[in-house]
């Protein structure tokens, strides 16, 4: 399963914890915890036991890819439109004073 890495360390860090006190709590592996921290992969038992730990769902851990790449556009648009603005500004009144 794709989880959401940056989430799982930031929720670890908070609570103070390090990689093996997270493996400990969960009864897993710390080479799991730091995979996990490295490449979001993780295994369904894996994911309840930190989701149980966490509290939160196995839904809340999980990579939303449409959700999130949906507001990466939307903020990539937004950080366009000024420069899409004053580029048809230019060419309307190049093509007014020209024309």
């Amino acid at each position: 399963m794709l989880i959401d890495k940056d989430s799982i360390k930031n929720a670890r860090q908070t609570r103070g914890w390090t990689q093996q006190q997270l493996a400990d709590i969960c009864d897993i592996n710390i080479r799991t915890i730091q995979r996990l921290e490295k490449t979001g992969v993780a295994s369904m038992e894996t994911t309840k036991a930190l989701a149980s730990v966490l509290e939160a769902t196995v839904a809340e851990l999980l990579v939303d890819n449409r959700a999130k790449t949906t507001a990466a556009t939307e903020s990539e648009s937004s950080e366009i439109l000024p420069y899409v603005a004053v580029t048809f500004l230019v060419a309307f009144s190049l093509g007014y004073w020209l024309g």
